[in-house]
């Protein structure tokens, strides 16, 4: 009796722990010093935040999430392709665009790394004012944030890929543009 308690009790913590990640609490290292402390945003209170290092002002949520005091926790994050993830954009946009703005966009490569906290993983973003930020749809299932930015490869095969920024670790790489990633959209620049 003893041992079936044991391993459902491994196996309940082991359920726990893979379910962080899909509910947004990130694993903050205390030793290290906040790359992306709250004081370098401004809560817009409109489901948006603004960098007031880069300029750039972000959706508090991802794609397909909706916030309700700044919470982000309605809906279900959506995945798209890279082509529908422009697409997408473009129609966010013609709808009338997001809290009064309608120039939204997905970020570069060096935008969307922007928000990197490298104290933290699962996800590496500051998870209080992007809350629910996704860095694992389900067990196994990692998935990134499509960027704008092409991957130039050597070669005229790697026109195929461009540049996503995986939330679980804050490692930006190279991925098929018919894979599905998720999508945070951004306006303004450097």
């Amino acid at each position: 009796m003893k041992i079936i308690g044991i391993k459902l009790t491994g196996i309940m913590a082991l359920i726990f722990f893979l379910a962080i990640p899909e509910i947004g609490y990130s694993a903050c290292n205390p030793d290290i010093l906040p790359t992306k402390p709250d004081s370098i945003y401004i809560d817009n209170q409109d489901g948006t935040v603004t960098d007031t290092k880069t300029g750039l002002m972000w959706k508090q949520c991802s794609e397909g999430q909706t916030s309700t005091a700044s919470a982000c926790d309605n809906g279900y994050v959506n995945t798209f392709t890279w082509q529908m993830a422009l697409k997408h954009t473009e129609e966010v946009n013609s709808s009338g665009g997001f809290a009064g703005y309608t120039d939204w966009r997905l970020p570069n490569y060096r935008e969307l790394a922007s928000l990197v906290e490298y104290q933290c993983v699962d996800p590496a973003i500051n998870s209080f004012l992007f809350p629910h930020t996704m860095s694992v749809l389900a067990p196994g299932l990692i998935k990134g944030y499509w960027t704008s930015s092409p991957y130039m490869g050597r070669d005229v095969s790697r026109a195929v890929f461009s540049w996503v920024t995986y939330f679980s670790t804050g490692v930006t790489h190279p991925a098929l543009r018919s894979e599905t990633n998720m999508v945070r959209l951004v306006r303004g620049g450097y």
